[in-house]
């Protein structure tokens, strides 16, 4: 039986450290700039979900929601490249960040079953961290109609499926979890894409992806 390819020339040499995922979640940025604000999409306003800030409701009672809050570069552990105003669920931030991080443990070791050939890949595994960060900690979007209504930006379509394949290598497997947070809310459907939404870290997500289709040739 011929023996697989060594695989190692295609590692990076990089690794996973804080100035890397700060740099890389810090060029994630909202794209379908050239299209105004999508009128009839239900986009989630961040007052209306769950979360731990007491909130003034419009009949005066008060209840637990989320919140816009400023976030500085740096001011979170895992998702320390977040640096703008995020729709945060948890009071303080930092308890949804360490969040982030057990998921993002979580889904490593699952990738260690699916795609052992890109188990430890530095390069998707801050690709995926930054998605990660970017849907946990979702930006606010002024209304253009209620100066006081903050909504919530969700990722776009091809943000969350390069994201999820480049770390799997399954589009099935892509095209589910991404089909779910559609249904979720915090992603935008493939059929959308007038809808304004966040977009990947450019080179970094395609390369990614590249390196995930060379893996597979060499399978």
């Amino acid at each position: 039986m011929a023996r697989r390819r060594q695989r190692s020339k295609w590692r990076l040499t990089t690794t996973l450290t804080a100035t890397t995922l700060a740099t890389a979640i810090g060029r994630a940025r909202v794209g379908r700039a050239q299209f105004q604000r999508a009128t009839d999409y239900e986009y989630r306003v961040c007052a209306e979900q769950p979360g731990e800030y007491a909130t003034t409701q419009t009949d005066g009672t008060t209840a637990t929601r989320a919140r816009c809050v400023s976030l500085d570069a740096g001011e979170l552990g895992f998702c320390a490249g977040i640096a703008y105003d995020a729709c945060v669920r948890t009071n303080p931030p930092s308890t949804q960040d360490k969040r982030v991080l057990s998921a993002f443990e979580r889904m490593t070791k699952m990738q260690s079953a699916m795609a052992p050939e890109l188990a430890g890949e530095p390069t998707c595994l801050v690709v995926m961290a930054e998605y990660m960060c970017a849907v946990a900690f979702p930006r606010c979007d002024p209304d253009p109609l209620e100066a006081t209504k903050y909504n919530e930006v969700p990722a776009c379509w091809d943000y969350c499926t390069n994201s999820v394949f480049g770390c799997t290598g399954e589009m099935a497997t892509a095209m589910d979890v991404c089909n779910r947070s559609v249904y979720a809310g915090v992603v935008v459907a493939q059929d959308r894409p007038d809808v304004k939404c966040v977009s990947g870290a450019g080179e970094l997500v395609l390369i990614t992806v590249a390196m995930m289709t060379v893996a597979l040739v060499l399978l």
